[in-house]
């Protein structure tokens, strides 16, 4: 447990709960045993509740690899009253334990997000939960257009799994950002917000980006569909090329399997086993119809 203070409030960050630290925050808080459960155990839907004197949140956030890819969904607590704001995070490197190491790094700039009250401090910190997808956006965008370039240099077969790759990652980080919208507007609806001038326009700031945010993850999402199609598009193309190529070759072999099968019968008086020559001039007859057919048709492909 680690802990921020300015005169007569403290933001209190846990990162590894522990016994004392929920003895802590019993004592503080006075909180009710459904609320220590829920400290306790990991809540797979963010959560807004109002009790006597202090809000509890639970909110979401998505936690990224170095190369942009998602990693895994990790989830903060948050208990606000007019003395203390905690947060207790379940994953290491989340947007809120990065920014308490700005805030104990420097003081004196930190002291500013305490002078304006708790619901000030809650506000700055969702915005940094939102922040945190920003360079998830922009990694997006530059994976759309490398699949956009390999898809139309013949690198299909690569960009079928980097296209379900794309769609994974957008689809876990929707999943993590929508049920989010509801409990922003409950904490941005209470009176301490909505009449206090200063925070409203934070509010609504908080709520544009979270509307931004979610259009452009829903346009990426249309744009790795629309490439997901062209791919099989292209894939379909190339097969039913290749297909065709293979019924053309069998189709100008035809006529030596059924010279084949002529020789190949046992009949002891056809004349036309009788003469050599004959014999002779209908095999290459047949070998010159299936070679100049086959010259057409690479001459035609290529």
């Amino acid at each position: 447990m680690q802990s921020i203070s300015h005169q007569e409030f403290s933001w209190i960050f846990i990162e590894d709960i522990k016994a004392d630290d929920i003895s802590f925050v019993q004592r503080e808080f006075n909180l009710h045993p459904l609320i220590i459960g829920k400290l306790t155990s990991p809540l797979y839907r963010p959560q807004f509740n109002e009790h006597d004197g202090y809000l509890f949140l639970v909110l979401h956030f998505p936690i990224f690899f170095k190369n942009g890819g998602f990693k895994e969904v990790g989830e903060v607590d948050i208990l606000v009253n007019d003395k203390f704001l905690v947060t207790v995070c379940s994953k290491e490197g989340s947007p809120i334990g990065v920014f308490f190491e700005q805030c104990q790094r420097n003081i004196e700039i930190s002291k500013k997000y305490f002078q304006k009250g708790p619901y000030y401090l809650l506000l700055i910190l969702i915005g940094q939960i939102l922040n945190g997808y920003f360079p998830f956006l922009d990694q997006l965008a530059m994976k759309t257009d490398s699949i956009e370039n390999d898809l139309f240099n013949d690198k299909e077969s690569k960009t079928l799994k980097e296209i379900t790759f794309l769609q994974r990652d957008i689809l876990d980080v929707r999943r993590v950002l929508k049920p989010q919208l509801p409990v922003f507007k409950s904490i941005f609806s209470k009176k301490e917000v909505r009449d206090n001038g200063f925070l409203s326009v934070y509010a609504d700031d908080i709520l544009s980006t979270n509307v931004q945010i979610w259009n452009t993850l829903e346009n990426y999402w249309e744009t790795a569909n629309t490439l997901h199609r062209t791919n099989n598009t292209l894939l379909s193309h190339k097969l039913n090329k290749i297909v065709n190529i293979l019924t053309a070759f069998s189709v100008s072999f035809l006529p030596v399997g059924i010279l084949a099968s002529i020789f190949g019968m046992n009949v002891k008086f056809s004349p036309l086993f009788e003469d050599v020559r004959v014999i002779f001039f209908i095999m290459f007859l047949t070998m010159s119809l299936v070679g100049i057919f086959l010259f057409i048709l690479i001459k035609k492909k290529g």
